[in-house]
């Protein structure tokens, strides 16, 4: 069942009003990166972060910085934004088996189907939360 291209802009329109920008990675796989922004290099504020390590993950540290030509802080910083990335992406992914999504695709594509009184109020509340901020 493929969907009409009135549809698919439909259903993207329907997600980037409640997640933001939406990404299509595959056909049963939607990354919604609403709401988390990363900060910029502008912004020179900094927190200090204490770890204790075992000595073998220093050298470790210390052997990748080098090869890389970077401080130990820097590498440890890039290492660590990768990472907490890649964990805030895949818990912001919504997997939907091919059924569910015909389901999903056939309800927002209905053009007899008008928005509930219910929606239209999350709607408007949604977008005066996202306009404040």
């Amino acid at each position: 069942m493929r969907a009409s291209s009135r549809a698919v802009k439909r259903i993207n329109s329907f997600f980037r009003v409640f997640y933001g920008q939406l990404d299509m990675y595959s056909p049963t796989l939607y990354k919604f990166t609403g709401g988390i922004t990363m900060p910029t290099q502008a912004q020179s504020e900094t927190v200090r972060i204490d770890a204790r390590i075992p000595p073998h993950i220093k050298e470790m540290l210390a052997q990748a910085a080098a090869l890389e030509g970077r401080s130990q802080s820097d590498f440890l910083i890039a290492a660590v934004s990768a990472a907490a990335r890649k964990v805030i992406d895949e818990h912001s992914i919504v997997r939907l088996c091919l059924a569910d999504q015909q389901i999903l695709a056939a309800a927002l594509a209905d053009e007899k189907r008008s928005p509930s009184a219910r929606l239209q109020k999350a709607v408007r509340d949604h977008a005066a939360v996202r306009s404040d901020s």
